[in-house]
């Protein structure tokens, strides 16, 4: 996979999963030493190869594809369940979030879900490096692999009834993000064990997007 900007690069390298880069010539990070095989391009042949918002700066990597989910495999911390979030934007934000407030694991759907391409490693800012994403054919199964374990699992809904101002999250707690513009599908919002809101001050705007609202609920849970 062909990735790009600086963040993104450096931090695969930093993981170890960089396997090439890609330098523009006379861009900032030129100078820069890596340990790794780097070829200076021209602008031309660099703007060919990467699209504008590279900053002069790509890389290579292997293929990031989701994993089997197994719950043996989930790491202590919070756990993030993404249902059916189809936008890159909004993906790679989502996961952005979820490494800045200490979550290791998150699980998607195998379908209906955005495939993990450089525009998503670019908006998570490489946090995609540091997560592990796992896959699973019926999210339900899921939730109830997590149950067993010890899980509380919340749904973020605009229509929640536990408040997320004050709230007070158990130690072992999975969120659910649901899609844009749809929310949480009602079959799984019935496995989870509540519903949380995030408190939007009447009269104006009523609705956030799915990665702000991810944020904010990461933080209140995670932070």
């Amino acid at each position: 996979m062909l990735i790009y900007g600086r963040n993104p690069v450096f931090e695969a390298v930093k993981t170890g999963k960089a396997e090439r880069i890609f330098i523009r010539k006379g861009a900032v990070v030129y100078d820069k030493t890596f340990n790794l095989p780097v070829s200076v391009l021209s602008k031309g042949d660099f703007d060919a190869k990467f699209p504008k918002e590279a900053q002069g700066l790509g890389g290579e990597t292997a293929d990031i594809a989701p994993i089997d989910f197994d719950i043996n495999k989930i790491k202590s911390g919070g756990v993030v369940i993404l249902d059916r979030i189809q936008d890159p934007q909004n993906y790679g934000a989502i996961l952005r979030s979820a490494v800045c407030f200490g979550v290791q694991s998150v699980i998607t759907p195998r379908y209906n879900r955005a495939p993990i391409t450089p525009a998503v490693v670019k908006a998570s800012a490489g946090a995609v490096f540091y997560l592990d994403i796992f896959e699973i054919t019926n999210l339900r199964q899921a939730c109830a692999a997590l149950k067993i374990a010890g899980y509380t699992i919340l749904a973020a809904s605009s229509d929640g009834s536990i408040s997320l101002r004050g709230y007070l999250p158990p130690p072992k707690i999975a969120a659910i993000i649901g899609s844009e513009g749809r929310g949480v599908r009602q079959s799984l919002s019935e496995e989870a064990d509540g519903a949380l809101k995030i408190d939007i001050q009447e009269g104006k705007i009523d609705s956030l997007n799915a990665a702000q609202a991810a944020a904010i609920v990461f933080f209140a849970l995670f932070g």
